[in-house]
């Protein structure tokens, strides 16, 4: 009679790692609580920050994060002025470092408050598939549910992006969830020698 075979002990440890690579894929899948939301605007553009202002309007419970540069949030700080919101408002979140979606959104991951747990994210029509990808991934292995607003809401932007871009920067998170780096160095490098790579 033969001997069973044993149990192999590296197909738990493989499913395990499956279940932690592909979390973020499944957080969207998850139902969207309806209490500890944020709004969170990439804000390169004054339009993107008018739309989540207006969002925000309707969604007053929400924590309302501002992802820019110095300059883009004097900007932001100016539109929240004009809306008489207060700069020391504390359900208002800034992010200054980052430099670039991917970086904003990953540090963003490190900085959102535990509570949260749905984002509703603002930029343009171009950019909104690429930050998508991006959140979910860098946000959605936390357990947060990621959404943009339809299309009809973003402001429109042109020329549209390479898609290969998304391609790119789903990468650089799936790197940066793997080793803790996002290979913008390496970015910096190919801009250098090759301006036009990515385009």
């Amino acid at each position: 009679m033969p001997r069973p075979r044993p149990f192999p002990l590296w197909l738990p440890l493989l499913l395990l790692a499956a279940l932690w690579w592909w979390a973020p894929r499944l957080a969207p899948l998850l139902p969207a609580s309806a209490k500890r939301r944020a709004i969170v605007v990439l804000a390169d553009d004054p339009l993107r920050t008018e739309v989540a202002l207006d969002l925000w309007e309707r969604e007053p419970h929400s924590q309302f994060w501002i992802l820019g540069g110095p300059y883009l949030l004097l900007a932001s700080w100016d539109q929240l002025d004009q809306r008489r919101i207060a700069v020391e408002d504390p359900r208002l979140g800034t992010l200054m470092q980052g430099e670039d979606t991917v970086g904003q959104l990953t540090l963003l991951s490190e900085r959102l408050p535990r509570e949260v747990r749905h984002v509703t994210l603002v930029t343009d029509r171009s950019h909104s598939r690429r930050s998508l990808l991006i959140a979910r991934l860098a946000l959605g292995g936390r357990g947060i549910h990621v959404q943009v607003p339809p299309d009809t809401v973003l402001p429109a932007r042109l020329p549209p992006e390479n898609p290969l871009r998304r391609w790119r920067d789903g990468l650089r998170v799936q790197l940066w969830r793997a080793i803790g780096w996002d290979g913008r160095s390496l970015g910096i490098w190919v801009q250098q020698w090759a301006p036009n790579f990515w385009r």
